[in-house]
């Protein structure tokens, strides 16, 4: 899920990690938790490149995705943001639990909403496995007589 400008994400990443590094140095729960809502952000800035995405599918448009240093870049900081979060919210960290639950939670849900999305603005029937979100492929069964 990787869209066309990913410096704009990985501005809001960085900034994100900026903010966490801050409330880390001096002990601020309130500027933790300002990190975990710009890191929202990014999320809600990858439903958008979702959608303008889908839509791009559905009118058989070329799609223009980025393969540089900087979709590496916010991968690997977007892993350690999401993977820190985890491991304050096992550790129960008071300063950093409430915005790990607000990263975790919103990854979650950005898992969850991937397939609906694209249900509904390509029109492909999506279901969930265990490996994630795949082209539901429907198959007749045989019957016995």
């Amino acid at each position: 899920m990787r869209y066309i400008n990913t410096n704009i994400k990985l501005s809001i990443i960085i900034t994100s990690i900026l903010l966490f590094a801050h409330a880390w140095f001096f002990q601020k729960g309130t500027i933790a938790i300002c990190g975990a809502i710009i890191y929202l952000g990014a999320l809600l800035y990858e439903i958008i490149g979702l959608i303008i995405n889908s839509q791009k599918i559905k009118e058989a448009q070329d799609l223009q995705i980025t393969k540089s240093k900087s979709v590496k870049i916010t991968t690997l900081l977007e892993g350690i943001l999401v993977v820190g979060s985890l491991v304050a919210i096992a550790s129960g960290n008071d300063l950093f639990l409430i915005p790990g639950q607000i990263i975790w939670f919103g990854q979650i849900a950005l898992v969850v909403l991937v397939g609906p999305i694209v249900e509904f603005f390509v029109g492909m029937p999506m279901t969930m496995t265990y490996g994630g979100w795949r082209v539901r492929k429907f198959q007749r069964r045989r019957r016995n007589k």
